[in-house]
């Protein structure tokens, strides 16, 4: 109900060209950044998969999704949910495991999706950039609930012990 929420806020903003309220729609910008792990999960599949035919595409898609995690991972902390940011500290690291946990059942839809893909459609690479795409849209579904409800849930007090007025200790001592 809340994802049909931020759509809806996404849409008015728009059908009302308020480009201000469309950039700080959370949905929109994780929509970004989803893109820009669209598209290094995309190339590595694409390159690693098809191209150099060095993995299965299944496992092409998984690796490269994996790769688009990481750099999804920092990039939401610092642009979708910079409000709720986590701090860059030890703290961070089991956010961060927690964060990988949460989209591994995303990870095995989208593997599956190739799979079926592949069965499917036997050796067509149209067939599987399909199947994959599929796999994409569902699990980014997944991520957002997951995001909105896991991750970034209160991600500051809960990294504090509850307390959110003191930084947190830094990796790099100063």
């Amino acid at each position: 109900l809340f994802m049909i929420k931020d759509i809806g806020s996404a849409f008015r903003a728009l059908s009302s060209f308020d480009l201000r309220s469309l950039s700080e729609n959370r949905l929109v910008k994780m929509g970004l950044v989803g893109a820009v792990g669209f598209l290094i999960q995309s190339l590595f599949f694409e390159i690693v998969g098809i191209q150099l035919d060095l993995l299965s595409p299944p496992s092409a898609a998984l690796f490269g999704a994996e790769i688009a995690i990481v750099a999804n991972f920092f990039l939401n902390n610092r642009f979708t949910f910079g409000d709720q940011s986590i701090p860059f500290s030890w703290g961070m690291v089991p956010k961060f495991l927690k964060f990988n946990a949460a989209v591994v059942l995303s990870l095995a839809t989208q593997w599956l999706m190739v799979f079926i893909g592949e069965r499917v459609g036997g050796e067509s690479d149209w067939m599987l950039r399909l199947f994959n795409i599929l796999g994409v849209i569902i699990g980014f579904t997944m991520n957002y609930v997951s995001y909105t409800k896991i991750i970034w849930r209160n991600s500051n007090s809960e990294i504090a012990g509850g307390e959110t007025t003191e930084p947190q200790k830094s990796f790099i001592s100063k």
